[in-house]
């Protein structure tokens, strides 16, 4: 595996940056790096590190400003229910208006 330059690190994704760092954290743990080359795998392992946490609190600060643009999901998800356990129908708003869920705006071409 050829190490990645810092600027390679800044392009992955979440995904690919842990799995390269769960690659190389089992190579040390099983004693597959030689011990001179252990360092630069350590330092490669804490900067994958931070690239995930960095894209970890960006996704935070997104679902930050999701929920303080309204109510949070997990908020909406228990009025649904509550709605639905009362046997009432739940408004979607579309467009700026409320219609009953279930009577679609063709026009909108939501699909729910």
């Amino acid at each position: 595996m050829t190490n990645p330059s810092p600027q390679d690190i800044e392009q992955l994704d979440f995904e690919d940056a842990l799995a390269m760092m769960e690659t190389l954290v089992d190579r040390l743990e099983r004693s597959e790096v030689r011990l001179k080359d252990a360092l630069a795998v350590y330092k490669l392992i804490q900067a994958l590190g931070d690239r995930c946490q960095q894209l970890l609190e960006a996704a935070e600060l997104q679902v930050s400003v999701l929920d303080a643009r309204g109510t949070s999901v997990r908020e909406s998800a228990a009025l649904y229910q509550v709605d639905l356990l009362a046997g009432d129908r739940h408004p979607l708003t579309v467009a700026g208006r409320s219609t009953p869920a279930g009577e679609d705006d063709e026009d909108e071409g939501l699909g729910f």
